[in-house]
């Protein structure tokens, strides 16, 4: 199975404006890849789910698509550790994304999952969750 070249499918759908079908291609890959690696966590997974978020994100889903990116940013902790780069840059993105949702109540809620997330994988103190905690209330000091 060609991951890369699949999701490199799924992208050209999105680009194209077929959100409907990119979807419906990246559940098929995520089904047969993980029946296929008889649910092996591995990089190639991580990287299926984040699309998944991503593209959620494109249909204005905005807490499937943060639930499908903190999913991918544990099984990215987990493979790899709370400090590795893949882990880091999986909390940039998903710090990105959370930052674009406009809905206050909503930014708040999946805000308060993310730093609980973040906080369990890379502790209190982190720079992320010290970001995390203060882009949710600017006069806090630490988590």
């Amino acid at each position: 199975m060609d991951v890369p070249a699949r999701i490199a499918a799924v992208a050209a759908l999105a680009r194209e404006g077929e959100l409907g079908k990119a979807v419906l291609l990246a559940e098929q890959l995520d089904t047969e890849h993980t029946a296929a690696t008889n649910e092996s966590v591995s990089t190639a997974m991580t990287d299926i789910r984040e699309v998944r978020g991503y593209l959620a994100s494109l249909t204005g889903d905005h807490a499937t698509a943060v639930g499908w990116y903190l999913h991918a940013l544990r099984l990215r902790a987990d493979l790899h550790g709370p400090d590795h780069s893949d882990t880091e840059a999986a909390v940039h993105r998903t710090y990105g994304l959370w930052r674009t949702i406009t809905d206050p109540a909503l930014s708040h809620r999946l805000g308060r999952e993310f730093l609980t997330t973040v906080i369990s994988i890379q502790g209190p103190h982190s720079t992320a969750a010290r970001r995390i905690h203060k882009a949710l209330d600017p006069q806090a000091t630490d988590p």
